[in-house]
């Protein structure tokens, strides 16, 4: 059962997901409205060009705002003021911004320097992404089943709180509740059903028995995970669970971290940060969202899951862009405190990828 959280590579596209992915339902894939921010709120990015015929009597003040963001973050990073021109507005704004910004791409790396309006200013802000390539975070839901059906009881009930909390606090989607994996194995099965002449008899039938598996007991797993006693359970189970082997000390270290989390931040989800206005509007963009690499699935080992992995990374390598969560800092004024933070988003992923490792040694 080979654990999901790891890095991949996005592979070419095999033979299966050459003939069913990316598939129609894949590309009408949309983020869930229920898990979207208020992006930015009040604020908006701007292209320079947006100042061009900007009211007269409005132009001092922009140049002000922007121009007083830039000595803050000057400051910030030890950048090297743009020269005085004699450019005209919004032409010294662009020069100043050019400058700069390839200045603290060097220094910065990992921060996306923007200018944006917020609170009714012209100011530099930056952007921090949490770093999702393609990574996927999917716990397997059929851990469960393998756990009760050998009657390890501690194990199954712990999991089953972490779980709980993955979906009830952190906002990890069930596939059930997931348009995007759902298609996905609705691609598959569809697949199966239309090239029963690839397979003998006797191995097509087992691959149909895997899927009815999947269906009639994913239904029953995913009620247990979302009942909210699950979750209220957590911090007691977590202190009763008595580790007897290696493995289990891991799991209980991780899940001790988990508990941690929560107890730091009872009511943060994964979507809470994640805004979109830095990534723009490109129409001819296949941007990849949270669906895509953060839900829990069914299984991850036989052949079903080599068929989701080969279906997703099908799909997957279209998308130049990730919708994912970000760290904002505004420089509007010197002082100015992160409007974002993603140390819990940050702490979430590493912990869930710990645990996906820790599922596969625990149900083998």
């Amino acid at each position: 059962m080979p654990a999901l959280s790891a890095p991949g590579r996005i592979r070419r596209k095999s033979q299966l997901s050459a003939r069913c992915g990316p598939g129609k339902k894949a590309k009408k894939t949309k983020r869930s409205a229920r898990h979207a921010s208020h992006d930015f709120l009040k604020q908006t990015f701007l292209p320079v060009s947006h100042f061009e015929g900007y009211r007269k009597n409005k132009t001092t003040l922009l140049e002000q705002q922007f121009f007083h963001s830039l000595s803050n973050l000057s400051i910030r990073y030890n950048l090297e003021p743009p020269a005085t021109t004699d450019e005209s507005f919004p032409f010294n704004i662009l020069a100043a911004f050019q400058h700069t910004k390839k200045l603290f791409e060097k220094k910065q790396p990992g921060l996306e320097l923007m200018i944006t309006e917020f609170d009714g200013e012209t100011t530099l802000s930056t952007v921090e992404e949490i770093g999702i390539s393609y990574t996927l975070y999917l716990p397997p839901l059929s851990a469960l089943d393998w756990l009760h059906a050998r009657n390890e009881r501690d194990n199954f009930q712990l999991l089953l709180s972490l779980y709980a909390y993955l979906n009830q606090s952190a906002g990890m989607p069930l596939p059930g509740d997931n348009d995007y994996l759902t298609s996905c194995y609705d691609a598959i099965c569809d697949w199966l059903e239309n090239c029963a002449d690839e397979y003998e008899p006797v191995e097509w039938q087992e691959k149909k028995a895997s899927i009815t598996e999947m269906n009639r007991k994913q239904k029953i797993l995913e009620r247990a995970v979302s009942d909210p006693a699950q979750l209220t359970a957590l911090n007691a189970r977590v202190r009763s669970y008595k580790p007897r082997t290696e493995i289990e000390k891991n799991f209980h270290t991780v899940a001790k971290q988990i508990a941690a989390l929560y107890k730091q931040y009872p009511t943060r989800n994964f979507f809470q940060n994640i805004h979109t206005e830095h990534l723009g509007e490109n129409e001819d963009e296949y941007r990849g969202y949270p669906e895509h690499y953060f839900s829990f699935f069914w299984d991850d080992n036989g052949w079903l899951e080599e068929s989701l992995m080969q279906y997703i990374n099908g799909d997957l390598q279209e998308c130049s862009r990730f919708e994912q969560p970000v760290a904002i800092q505004y420089f509007n004024h010197k002082d100015a405190k992160p409007y974002s933070c993603i140390d819990f988003e940050k702490r979430l992923l590493q912990l869930i990828s710990e645990l996906t490792s820790i599922i596969y040694k625990l149900t083998l």
